[in-house]
């Protein structure tokens, strides 16, 4: 009897981790969630979110996934990821719309930016004059392609605008401190932005 009481104990602390996970599963307080999200939601939305959820759920594993938001939502049908945040036009030409739920958030006006001692501060440009300096956009942005007027769309089809297609939102601030480069960010992350100096 000796010999098998400190197995009694391991089974009795096994049992009762098991007991408290079952606990935790039936009250959705342990697992794992995968979300998806292309460049301008990850910075300017999904990092804050992901961060107070965490907080409050600390059993609960995330993981992001940035890239591509129409390979995104194949990977949401094919059930890699539990949810993605994209922009609805991504959703809308889907070929897997009749699978999906579509939830809309609150838009986020998008502006553009500059570094605080810019040629254009304190005023407002017409568009021309904007179109003459470097412009820095994230590389799969549709916020910056619906806003070109039909010219500049074309010069974007070829290439030439804008001139520095980069992964993320951060690293089109980042080129604005540096230069008289502009940026279009959601006006949340702008905010953040400028409050950082």
């Amino acid at each position: 009897a000796q010999r098998l009481i400190p197995y009694a104990g391991e089974i009795l602390a096994q049992a009762d981790n098991m007991e408290r996970e079952v606990g935790l599963l039936q009250a959705r307080q342990l697992g794992r969630i995968a979300i998806g999200a292309g460049p301008y939601p990850m910075q300017s939305l999904l990092t804050r979110a992901i961060t107070i959820f965490a907080q409050a759920n600390p059993e609960i594993t995330v993981s992001l996934e940035a890239g591509d938001q129409q390979a995104m939502l194949d990977k949401l049908v094919n059930r890699q990821l539990d949810l993605i945040v994209c922009d609805a036009s991504k959703y809308e030409v889907s070929a897997h719309i009749d699978q999906m739920e579509r939830i809309p958030l609150a838009q986020d006006r998008v502006v553009f930016v500059h570094r605080a001692d810019h040629p254009l501060n304190g005023r407002t440009p017409k568009v021309r004059e904007l179109l003459q300096y470097r412009w820095a956009a994230p590389s799969s942005s549709p916020h910056f392609l619906r806003r070109m007027a039909p010219r500049q769309a074309a010069e974007s089809a070829r290439g030439d605008h804008p001139q520095f297609r980069v992964n993320s939102v951060s690293a089109c601030v980042d080129l604005t401190r540096t230069g008289d480069v502009l940026a279009l960010v959601p006006r949340s992350y702008a905010m953040e932005a400028c409050s950082s100096g």
